[in-house]
């Protein structure tokens, strides 16, 4: 019995079987762009730990959010917090993450795989070292799309 005798095909499995692997990692691929939520993850955390804060946890439905804005910043070319779906508030909702509070760092300017910069950049501007520092967040997710970071931080409703 023969299989399958086409390149493109057998080409086209192991780019999947590739994709799988770098999701299984934890990086996510945005078109040509990749950045790793875990390295970001783990800088944020480092910047809570030296103020002995609780570290944040990854959450899908934040991840999601923040991917949502991060693209539609990067459509308009304009930071924003707000975008047709209404405000983080709203947005976080949408993606199925009741929250009891939230925030929302975004930055441009950066290329991929700069998770390092971005943290960095974050924590010399003082509204988003605050978001990174607040006692009150537990989770967080992170979107990247062209040049566009975003980083939507939360707590679920009790």
């Amino acid at each position: 019995m023969k299989l399958f005798n086409n390149t493109f095909f057998t080409k086209f499995i192991v780019i999947l079987i590739c994709i799988s692997g770098f999701m299984e990692m934890g990086m996510m691929i945005i078109g040509a762009d990749a950045f790793n939520p875990n390295i970001a993850l783990k800088l944020i955390n480092k910047e809570r730990s030296k103020c002995g804060l609780r570290p944040l946890t990854l959450n899908g439905s934040l991840s999601k959010a923040a991917q949502f804005q991060a693209d539609y910043c990067a459509k308009v070319h304009k930071l924003t917090h707000s975008n047709p779906a209404g405000p983080i508030g709203a947005r976080l909702l949408k993606f199925k993450y009741a929250w009891s509070t939230a925030g929302e760092n975004l930055a441009s300017g950066f290329s991929s795989n700069a998770e390092s910069k971005v943290v960095q950049a974050w924590m010399h501007s003082a509204g988003h070292r605050a978001n990174i520092l607040g006692k009150g967040f537990k989770n967080v997710g992170f979107g990247f799309c062209k040049d566009v970071w975003c980083a939507d931080f939360g707590a679920l409703l009790k």
